[in-house]
């Protein structure tokens, strides 16, 4: 047996039959004061022998561990107050109570625990709960540490004496606990007081009881954060391959008795235990680190529990996950980023001088505008790789010039220049309680890259502004490769941008949750060529969506019971396979998700799937749900719909010519010549005030939206009604 121990075991040379028992004692010593702890091993032959396990055990100095939990009540030795505080009965603990004020003008209840062995201790406080009482009761405890001759204090706890307290039942009551586990040094004081602060509302004081832990209490906490065991995830968020990330992480003893850990703990892939623990046997109030390292050496997502036992009595083994990903290159921005002048990332010229009292934060820098080679320049370094927007911010003034010259610089490569007027207040973005002006459609970022904006002094003679820079990066949505074969022999374009099915996609986004209305009604709606196979892109911060003006050189087109190419030409057999173009109102629910708040999802049947296949419709999945279901039913539900394919349809019943007449309604309106829109875009302008009507029914909000938007839209309202 280890030091500190003994044993009364005395059967060597025995030998046990099969079946058969002995029984001995192991005896902690309690010689001196420690915490003492070693392997115990039974040796001999035959078996699992020899058969090892671990003993644990605490001694203690000075005044002998409580076996109950100790208790003062107003009038009991140990109990003071001042004046201001005076008795009531009927109620509380034992039967009376004290009431203050709550005036804060000094008074107070004070309950005294002297002699207390060392350990760990509850404290908690009764009260009789009155809607009167104050909601702010401020308690605090006080430890004397007689060795030391220190005085610490611990809180105000605030307590709300208009609830009856709920934490610990006891004595027939129940208490409200201010210190869950406070160490308590041997032969200390431990002093409660209760101010008369109570905001003008009455101040009750009763009883306190402190009771010393016996127990272990496995507490861990990852930056100060507790953990709860079996749901907590630690999250190391993402990281560029070749950049570990590590996270340290606390085990803590709340409690009374020794607390036993493991000497190692293990991990799961694509993590590394850095720093194990410090300490695998904690007395009570000790803690002990250990650290974890998300590895980055490859990328892709990681995740695994973390479990280890310990000899806490109902949280032994202690369970949470840790999760992390790591990425090809610098991690995707969650916000924009700004560049003001005068922040790190800004240069200029003499040239440019500050000026305040107006601009992003108060000033701007102003220069001549005599093209003598001055320059403002804000640089952005290490992006991830991606699509960005570019915007500046200016202060607009009558007699500045009319054509400020921006370029923007990526990877070398130099874009622009872009000419601003600065005369007119910018106003492409509202972020950050201002306007911006954009530079340019959109920019692809390699990973890593640095992104320039030079505004150089070329104003015409006329003043130029340099203020500050805003880059977003926006998610993209993809269009999938057409298959090998199918090509179409004309690409159908937006020639102007597609308000009336911006507004449909609204409705769908709408129909189950009445405050889309509002975030989607000043959506602002850019056609541009964008690059690559984006079909869409989108900004949440600015409710701006983009959209490819040939989708991806593939060509636009309205998916339903039949198909159709966007085009001022009606389709022609032969002419084009609908399948090659991408489904319109479908990128722009997508997007639209996006400016709601949405991320991507994995489910590629999803509206908000990261990629769109050509000829697929896809329905925003709250309005599906709202309305049909988001599963298959036993009426054998179809959502989602390829091709010829009808996009909703349902077996039992027949919606073809519902489908075919809202189909060819919403292909009409899209076949139109860009003059067209106008008033299109008029028989829609009842439909923000349609989507804000304060019905609570889905059912009911969706069928009003869709009446308000007018005739041509009477097609899908019916074929949605019958189903």
């Amino acid at each position: 047996v280890p030091a500190g121990f003994t044993t009364d075991y005395a059967a060597a040379g025995m030998v046990l039959a099969p079946g058969g028992t002995l029984d001995f004692d192991l005896t902690l010593a309690a010689v001196s004061a420690g915490t003492l702890a070693g392997d115990v091993a039974l040796s001999g032959t035959g078996g699992d022998l020899p058969f090892v396990f671990l003993v644990s055990g605490q001694v203690v100095a000075g005044p002998p561990p409580l076996t109950a939990p100790l208790y003062i009540d107003n009038g009991d030795a140990g109990y003071s107050d001042t004046i201001g505080f005076y008795r009531r009965s009927l109620s509380g603990y034992l039967g009376d109570y004290e009431l203050a004020s709550g005036d804060a003008n000094g008074d107070y209840a004070e309950w005294t625990f002297t002699n207390l062995p060392e350990g760990a201790f509850s404290v908690a406080a009764s009260y009789w709960a009155r809607y009167n009482w104050t909601d702010a009761a401020q308690y605090t405890v006080r430890l004397f540490d007689p060795a030391t001759n220190v005085t610490t204090d611990f809180g105000p706890y605030s307590v709300n004496q208009r609830v009856a307290p709920d934490d610990i039942y006891d004595q027939g009551i129940w208490w409200e606990q201010l210190r869950a586990s406070l160490p308590v040094p041997s032969g200390a004081t431990l002093t409660v007081r209760l101010t008369d602060q109570g905001g003008g509302s009455k101040v009750v004081a009763d009883a306190i009881r402190v009771e010393q832990l016996t127990r272990p209490e496995i507490t861990v906490l990852d930056g100060g954060v507790e953990l709860t065991s079996g749901s907590s995830v630690v999250d190391f968020g993402a990281t560029p391959a070749g950049t570990p990330v590590s996270r340290t992480l606390t085990v803590r003893n709340d409690g009374g008795g020794p607390l036993q850990l493991p000497v190692s703990i293990t991990v799961p892939g694509g993590f590394t235990l850095t720093a194990p623990l410090g300490n695998p046997l904690l007395a009570s109030g000790q803690s002990t680190d250990f650290t974890i390292q998300l590895d980055a050496g490859v990328s892709g997502t990681f995740s695994g529990p973390i479990s280890f036992e310990n000899s806490d009595a109902d949280e032994s083994p202690f369970l949470f996950t840790i999760q992390g990903s790591v990425t090809l290159g610098v991690p995707t921005l969650t916000e924009p980023i700004y560049i003001d002048n005068g922040d790190v990332g800004y240069t200029d010229t003499p040239g440019f001088f500050k000026r305040s009292l107006a601009g992003y934060q108060g000033d701007y820098e102003l220069a001549s505008g005599d093209a003598s080679g001055d320059y403002a320049q804000w640089e952005f370094v290490g992006l991830p790789g991606g699509t960005f927007s570019v915007a500046t911010s200016y202060w607009a003034r009558y007699n500045w010039t009319d054509a400020a010259q921006y370029t923007v610089t990526i990877a070398g490569m130099q874009y622009g220049p872009y000419s601003v007027n600065q005369r007119e207040a910018p106003d492409d973005i509202y972020d950050q309680g201002l306007g911006w002006a954009q530079l340019g459609s959109v920019f692809t970022v390699p990973n890593g890259a640095t992104l320039t904006v030079r505004l150089t002094d070329e104003g015409g003679g006329y003043k130029v502004v340099g203020d500050a820079v805003r880059v977003e990066q926006l998610s993209p949505l993809l269009g999938e490769l057409p298959a090998s074969g199918v090509t179409g022999a004309e690409v159908s374009v937006l020639e102007a941008v597609p308000t009336s099915v911006v507004q449909q996609a609204a409705v769908l986004w709408s129909a189950a949750e009445s405050q889309a209305a509002d975030r989607l009604a000043n959506v602002a709606v850019i056609v541009a060529d964008l690059p690559g196979q984006t079909l869409g892109l989108a900004s949440a911060w600015t409710q701006t969506i983009w959209l490819d003006a040939d989708a991806a050189g593939q060509g636009w087109a309205v998916i339903g019971h039949q198909s159709s190419v966007i085009g001022r030409e009606p389709l022609v057999p032969g002419h084009r396979s609908p399948i090659t173009g991408f489904d319109l109102l479908t990128v722009i629910a997508h997007e639209l998700g996006h400016v709601l708040g949405l991320e991507h999802a994995d489910d590629e049947h999803n509206v908000m799937a990261e990629t769109l296949p050509a000829g697929v419709r896809r329905l925003p999945p709250s309005a599906a749900g709202a309305r049909f279901g988001t599963a298959a039913s036993s009426a054998g539900d179809a959502l989602w719909a390829a091709g010829a394919e009808v996009s909703v349809r349902r077996v039992d019943r027949d919606a073809d010519e519902a489908s075919r007449r809202a189909d060819a309604g919403l292909a009409a309106l899209l076949d139109e010549p860009s003059a067209a829109w106008a008033p299109a875009d008029e028989q829609v302008a009842q439909l923000t005030a349609g989507l804000r009507k304060r019905s609570a029914d889905p059912k009911q909000r969706l069928d009003e939206a869709l009446a308000s938007v007018g005739d041509w839209l009477d097609p899908l309202d019916a074929i949605l009604r019958d189903l």
